[in-house]
């Protein structure tokens, strides 16, 4: 078996339109190939951002902002639900 070539991302044009009903064992292959790198890299770029929303969140939890934020959203949705009794009264 050859191994497929070291960007196989670079051949999977060949491959887009081709039903893998038509495609020899090579091909299917390298479609496979092709396919699982693209979810590896999917998957990286996933914990990427999720990685970097947790270091957001700390930083801002560490500043205090996130109890700030709690605060102002309480009050705000305190007096909203001041202002829809009275409405209803």
């Amino acid at each position: 078996m050859r191994s497929p070539p070291l960007n196989p991302f670079d051949a999977s044009a060949k491959f887009i339109d081709k039903d893998p009903k038509d495609m020899t064992l090579e091909e299917l292959r390298m479609l496979l190939h092709i396919q699982r790198l693209g979810l590896q890299l999917n998957v990286e770029k996933i914990k990427s951002r999720v990685g970097y929303f947790q270091m957001v969140l700390q930083s801002a939890k560490d500043m205090g902002l996130l109890e700030k934020l709690d605060k102002w959203v309480m009050a705000f949705l305190g007096k909203e639900a001041t202002a829809a009794d009275e409405v209803q009264e």
